[in-house]
């Protein structure tokens, strides 16, 4: 899993690295920090769309604030140093990736790679597939309040992986962010290793936990 992105993608494991970070902070209360964290992700931006869109819905102001913040500070420099031209180089690539017979498309595990690849002659699939993804998350997040109690880890990892599945263009090695999410619900089974190992295999003799 690891072998993939280290060939063809290296940012993955930093992007990794910045969701654990942001969801510890956002689990410890630190919302200003956790939304400096989320902003340093931005990097792999359209695969970061639903969590802002959470963190509105939910009134995390302060998250907001330091988000929005870092966000127009990476944002104004990016432009600095590439200029207005990344614009018009970022949509020609969406249209070239976005025909049909693009093998590019084929390589995205997303609502726009099987949208497009199996259903070519619907163009409107692709963002109902989206909105499919998308809005049971969001709406899930109505009655999950956010204070770090009830399902609100397996709903944090819930939106980073209705987030993978919905971008214009996200391959299959982008894939390995699902080791966030995949680790996520087994967090709170022990905070001993050994007590972990036990949960990993049923012939681990037992061990107080």
């Amino acid at each position: 899993l690891w072998a993939t992105p280290g060939v063809l993608d290296q940012d993955i494991a930093l992007l990794i690295l910045v969701l654990v970070g942001s969801f510890l902070a956002f689990r410890r209360g630190k919302d200003a920090t956790g939304g400096v964290l989320l902003a340093c992700g931005l990097f792999r931006f359209h695969q970061l769309l639903i969590l802002p869109a959470v963190l509105l819905l939910k009134r995390r102001w302060r998250a907001l604030g330091s988000f929005s913040a870092v966000a127009a500070g990476l944002g104004a420099i990016s432009l600095a140093m590439v200029g207005p031209s990344i614009f018009h180089g970022y949509f020609h690539t969406l249209s070239v990736t976005s025909r049909n017979d693009s093998f590019v498309l084929r390589m995205m595990p997303t609502a726009h790679g099987y949208g497009g690849t199996v259903l070519p002659q619907w163009p409107w699939i692709v963002p109902v597939l989206s909105c499919l993804v998308a809005a049971p998350v969001v709406i899930a997040w109505m009655w999950q309040p956010w204070d770090g109690t009830g399902p609100w880890e397996m709903m944090f990892a819930l939106t980073v992986v209705a987030g993978l599945a919905i971008p214009l263009h996200s391959f299959f090695y982008e894939m390995a962010v699902l080791v966030f999410p995949i680790s996520v619900p087994g967090k709170r089974a022990s905070t001993s290793p050994a007590c972990q190992l036990r949960g990993l295999h049923p012939f681990v003799p037992a061990l107080r936990c």
